[in-house]
């Protein structure tokens, strides 16, 4: 009796079925996302192209949006590999409606559509609002350092390069000038002058550069460790007791607290554009501490850890104390924080490096990721929901 097996025809018409409809299972987030894009404002986008119909056919913007937003989803943001997905990936070729844009579209695509990208991440929102997740009576505020697409060692302008080739070589010429006077400097040294015991002396030169050599490397490596720091930006997120982003913004500045007041500002207006309540209560830690910070004009309470060895003038009131207490108290316990958010998207959806370069970029991508959080904080409530 032969053995019960599917056969697999390679030379069959179809290996698929006909339709994408059947291709995946309706949960499934490509369908999601589809769904999502399907109910965007893109005429920021359309108003970028021609509108007389003439030159090349582009790429229909909704379906770029849904692909660049599925691959940020999935952890890929480089052009090459999203390239590669809509043919060797089931997802990414529905998402794509069996179209393949080359890379070089792809990342055109988000040069000339930064600002509209930007800006998705307030439609976003206003969706997590409609599906009844922010939670507005704590917002937290936090910054977490994203590495830049760019290296450190590697960041110079012209000028500078030239003064330090200069500045080198004359170094050089100094030090050789001591060292060898009026000689050439390739003379060969007296202890590997001619001799019997000329071989015996160069085995203990060796044995003496091996030394040397290893030293080095330990001082090199200690040295790097003393001065290792990142080059990047300080990406800000305001987060919801829900865990939705409520507001996005990059800075070049190491210092948080230069950006608490744009954070509280565009908290409220986000919230307010997206039909949300206003928050009750903005948190942020001691990074964000200046006593001005307390006097913003905003109908939330602020709630900053100080610096220490700062004191304060606080609300003696009993009832007020003790529920700043309480907000603190779940802050702390990680009810209220941020660090679930930039967990997620540096662990889970492998965002820490930006590919793009300059601010306006960055600023757009930062809303982009951002933007993607949310959306998945959407699709799994409606899954618990059911």
């Amino acid at each position: 009796m032969p053995i019960n097996v599917r056969q697999g025809d390679r030379d069959q018409q179809f290996l698929m079925p006909p339709s994408v409809a059947d291709w995946l299972p309706e949960d499934h987030l490509a369908w999601f996302i589809v769904d999502v894009v399907a109910e965007f404002d893109l005429a920021e986008f359309s108003a970028s192209y021609r509108e007389d119909g003439r030159g090349g056919a582009a790429y229909d913007p909704a379906l770029m949006l849904a692909t660049l937003l599925y691959a940020y989803c999935v952890g890929e943001r480089s052009s090459r590999r999203i390239e590669r997905r809509p043919v060797e990936d089931v997802a990414f070729r529905v998402v794509a409606a069996n179209q393949t844009p080359d890379h070089a579209t792809l990342a055109r695509f988000r040069r000339r559509h930064e600002a509209a990208i930007a800006d998705l991440f307030g439609q976003v929102l206003g969706l997590c609002v409609g599906e009844g997740l922010v939670d507005t009576t704590v917002v937290s505020i936090d910054g977490t350092t994203v590495e830049a697409n760019a290296s450190a060692w590697s960041n110079r302008t012209r000028q500078q390069l030239a003064e330090e080739i200069l500045a080198d070589a004359e170094r050089v010429d100094s030090v050789d000038d001591e060292r060898f006077g009026e000689a050439r400097g390739n003379e060969l040294p007296e202890r590997f002058a001619p001799g019997a015991d000329r071989r015996a002396r160069v085995r203990e030169a060796l044995r003496q550069l091996d030394e040397q050599g290893a030293a080095n490397f330990e001082a090199h490596q200690a040295d790097r460790a003393r001065n290792r720091f990142l080059q990047g930006y300080n990406a800000q997120a305001a987060v919801s007791g829900d865990q939705v982003i409520v507001a996005a913004e990059v800075t070049n500045a190491a210092n948080d607290s230069t950006m608490f007041v744009p954070m509280v500002t565009a908290t409220e207006a986000n919230l307010e554009a997206a039909g949300a309540n206003a928050p009750e209560t903005i948190a942020a830690d001691t990074g964000y501490w200046s006593a001005e910070h307390l006097t913003v004009e905003t109908s939330a309470e602020l709630l900053i850890t100080p610096m220490p060895a700062t004191t304060v003038k606080l609300d003696h009131d009993r009832t007020a104390i003790e529920r700043r207490a309480n907000v603190f108290a779940q802050v702390e316990a990680g009810s209220f924080t941020t660090e679930p958010v930039f967990g997620n998207i540096k662990a889970n959806l492998r965002h820490r490096r930006f590919s793009g370069r300059g601010m306006s970029a960055v600023e757009s991508e930062w809303r982009l990721i951002c933007s993607v959080h949310n959306l998945l904080e959407m699709r799994n409530r409606r899954l618990a929901v059911g």
